[in-house]
């Protein structure tokens, strides 16, 4: 498929144009000038390019890695997949207090500490009631949305 470390190299560069284009059509462009070089590539880009992922709001969260961190931690404190209903339920009620303890927290801090970039109007009105990472990720959705402009084709 390479061929060597040049191709190898040559094909790399090229995907990772791929995984950020702008458009959908610039993707397609890209994706066929890519399949002639190197084949079969279009069957993955459903599943990598941030083209899909930037025609909704998500705040930042375009993998499932949230999900498969919980999971894992959940397994671990469980120790084995025989465990009962109770054993369960009790392991899940404190991992869930636990994570509400340090949310307070983290909100509690946020609503003493406010980084200069937000004390502009918009900003302003949602102190103390959001928390510093609510406001990063407003302010990354605002950001991404001023990327698209006024052009609804580029929304989903």
């Amino acid at each position: 498929m390479f061929g060597n470390n040049e191709g190898f190299a040559r094909f790399m560069d090229r995907w990772t144009s791929v995984l950020y284009a702008k458009s959908e059509a610039l993707l397609e462009l890209m994706m066929n000038d890519l399949h002639c070089e190197f084949g079969h590539v279009k069957i993955y880009k459903e599943k990598f390019v941030p083209t899909w992922t930037n025609r909704i709001m998500h705040f930042g969260e375009t993998t499932t890695q949230r999900v498969e961190s919980a999971h894992s931690i959940l397994k671990l404190h469980l120790g084995n997949s025989q465990t009962n209903f109770e054993t369960l339920r009790r392991v899940v009620d404190g991992l869930l207090r636990i994570q509400h303890n340090n949310i307070k927290a983290s909100f509690e801090l946020s609503m003493n500490v406010v980084q200069h970039e937000y004390f502009d109007g918009f900003y302003r009105r949602l102190l103390g009631y959001v928390s510093q990472r609510a406001l990063k990720l407003i302010r990354g959705e605002l950001e991404r949305g001023e990327d698209v402009g006024h052009d609804s084709t580029r929304c989903g």
